[in-house]
C-alpha cells in the first residue's frame, strides 16, 4: 500500500501526516502522469477525486498550503492536481513507513477501503460503478459533494495514519459492521468496499519508479530552458547596448534640432507640430535609456538592507494607484527584519517592475497578492533564500508569451501583460544581486512571478 505525505496544519502541532492511497488510486496516478496530454491526465484525476475521499483531503489541504488555493469541487482539485503532477507527487509518495511493516499486515487495506467507502455513503453516494466505468461527471461540478466528502473524510483519516506512524495496532483493524458509521445499513457499503479493495500488482513500485523518473526528466528540461534562457538574454544585452548607442545618437540630434526650431517659431500650427517631433524623440530617448539598463545597468551599491521595508515601501506607492483602478494589493510580509545585501533603491525599481504587471494584468475589480518569505537551504550547503512572490488572478500567461516574457524587445500587453522592459530590468537586476526571477501558471487563472534573492552576501556579483 503506498501513501501520500502531508504537511500538517498549524492546529496539528507541526506534525506530518500519512494519507494511504488505494491501488485504484495510484493506477490513476499512473495513467495521469503518461497521459497523451493535459486534457486527458486532468479527465482521469478529476474522476479519482470524485470516488477517493482520501485523495480529495490531501489535494485540498496540499494546494492550501502550498499556494493559499482552496478547491471547492473536485473539478477544481483536479485542475491544480494535474499541473506539475509529477512534482507535487515526488517527495510524497511513500510504501510502507519501516517502524509500522512488522505490525500492520492486510488488515489495513480492508480498513482504509472500508473508510473510504463510509465516506462516499454519507456523502450520498449508494452504489460503485460498474467495472470500467467512473462515478457520474456531475459529482466533480458539486461543490456540496465535494464539501461533503472532505468533511466526512477529514474525521476518519486523522487517527489511522497518526496509529500508522505510531505502530498502534488496534486503531488499524478493519472496520466490523458494527461500527457506528456502518451501522445503520452494513451491506450498503460493502460493495463500496470491494470497489477500493481492488488490488494492482507492482503498483507499489511502479509508481514511485515512474514519480521519480518523470521529476528528474523535468528537472533536466527546465535547467535545460533555463540556461538557454539565460544565453539568449545574454545576447540580447550585447545586441541592446550596440543598438543604443547607435539609435541615440540620431534621436539626440532629432530632438535639439526640434528644441532649436521651436524656440524660433512663432506660427502656432507650426509650433504644435515642431513639439510632437521633440516630444516623440525624448520618448523614444527613454525607451533607449531602458535597454541601456539591460545591457549595462549602474554599478550596484551593495549595503546591508530590510527586504521587508523595501517590499512594503513599494506596495505603499503602488496601492493607491490600484485602488483608483478598483485593483486591490494584500500583502504578507511577515514580522521582523528579513536582511539581505543589496542594492536597495535597484531592487525597489526590480519590485516594482513584477508588481505593475501584475496590476497591469488584472482588470477593475482583479487581485494582486505580495508576499515574503525566507526558505532555509544550509542542510544542502546552500544559502538561504529571501523570496519575493507576486500572484495576481489576471489572464495568465501564455506558452508563446512565456518564451519572450524577459525580452527587452517585446510587449506582452495584446495579452494583457504589460511585459517588455519593466520585466526584462528587474531580470537584469535580481540576476546581478545573485538571484533569479522565476515564473509560474496558478491553477485557473492568474500567474506568480517570484524573486529569489541570497539572504547573505554570498552569490552576489560584485561589479
Amino acid at each position: 500500500m503506498l501513501y501520500l505525505l502531508r504537511q500538517a496544519d498549524e492546529a496539528e502541532a507541526g506534525r506530518e501526516r500519512l494519507v494511504p492511497i488505494a491501488d485504484r488510486t495510484a493506477v490513476a496516478f499512473e495513467r495521469a502522469l503518461l497521459a497523451p496530454n493535459r486534457t486527458a491526465a486532468q479527465r482521469e484525476l478529476v474522476a479519482t477525486l470524485v470516488a477517493d475521499p482520501a485523495l480529495a483531503v490531501w489535494t485540498s489541504r496540499t494546494a492550501r498550503q502550498q499556494q493559499a488555493v482552496e478547491p471547492k469541487t473536485a473539478a477544481e482539485a483536479g485542475a491544480w492536481l494535474t499541473e506539475g503532477l509529477a512534482k507535487k507527487l515526488s517527495a510524497k509518495i511513500h510504501g510502507m513507513p519501516p517502524n509500522a511493516v512488522s505490525r500492520v499486515e492486510a488488515g489495513n487495506s480492508h480498513h482504509h477501503a472500508t473508510m473510504l467507502a463510509s465516506v462516499l455513503y454519507q456523502a450520498g453516494v449508494m452504489e460503485a460503478p460498474a467495472s470500467g466505468a467512473t462515478f457520474p461527471t456531475k459529482l466533480a461540478e458539486s461543490e456540496t459533494y465535494f464539501s461533503r466528502i472532505l468533511a466526512a473524510a477529514n474525521a476518519l483519516l486523522t487517527a489511522w495514519p497518526e496509529a500508522l506512524a505510531e505502530g498502534r495496532q488496534e486503531a488499524m483493524t478493519p472496520v466490523s459492521s458494527s461500527d457506528s458509521l456502518t451501522r445503520t445499513k452494513p451491506s450498503a457499503i460493502l460493495p463500496l468496499t470491494a470497489y477500493f479493495l481492488a488490488e494492482e500488482r507492482g503498483i507499489e513500485w511502479r509508481l514511485p519508479s515512474l514519480v521519480a523518473k518523470l521529476t528528474a526528466h523535468e528537472e533536466q528540461l527546465a535547467d535545460f530552458e533555463r540556461r538557454l534562457e539565460q544565453e539568449k538574454l545574454e545576447s540580447l544585452k550585447e545586441l541592446a547596448y550596440g543598438a543604443s548607442h547607435e539609435i541615440n545618437n540620431p534621436l539626440a540630434n532629432i530632438a535639439a534640432r526640434a528644441q532649436t526650431l521651436l524656440a524660433e517659431e512663432t506660427e502656432p500650427e507650426r509650433q504644435r507640430k515642431l513639439a510632437a517631433i521633440h516630444r516623440q524623440a525624448m520618448r523614444a530617448h527613454e525607451m533607449i535609456a531602458d535597454l541601456m539598463l539591460f545591457a549595462r545597468p549602474p554599478k550596484l551599491e551593495l549595503a546591508p538592507c530590510d527586504l521587508r521595508q523595501i517590499v512594503e515601501r513599494v506596495v505603499a506607492e503602488l496601492r493607491d494607484e490600484a485602488a483608483e483602478r478598483k485593483i486591490q494589493i494584500e500583502s504578507d510580509l511577515g514580522s521582523g527584519p528579513l536582511q539581505i545585501e543589496a542594492d536597495d533603491t535597484q531592487l525597489a525599481v526590480a519590485i516594482r517592475a513584477v508588481l505593475t504587471n501584475a496590476v497591469e494584468a488584472v482588470g477593475a475589480g482583479g487581485n494582486v497578492w505580495v508576499s515574503v518569505r525566507e526558505s532555509d537551504h544550509a542542510m544542502k550547503g546552500e544559502p538561504s533564500l529571501a523570496t519575493v512572490a507576486v500572484r495576481d488572478d489576471g489572464p495568465g500567461i501564455s506558452d508563446e508569451v512565456r518564451r519572450h516574457l524577459f525580452d527587452p524587445f517585446v510587449s506582452g500587453r495584446e495579452a494583457g501583460r504589460g511585459l517588455g522592459f519593466g520585466l526584462s530590468k528587474c531580470w537584469r537586476i535580481v540576476t546581478d544581486h545573485g538571484g533569479q526571477v522565476v515564473v509560474n501558471q496558478v491553477a485557473g487563472c492568474g500567474a506568480e512571478v517570484s524573486i529569489l534573492l541570497p539572504a547573505s552576501p554570498m552569490g552576489i556579483a560584485r561589479q
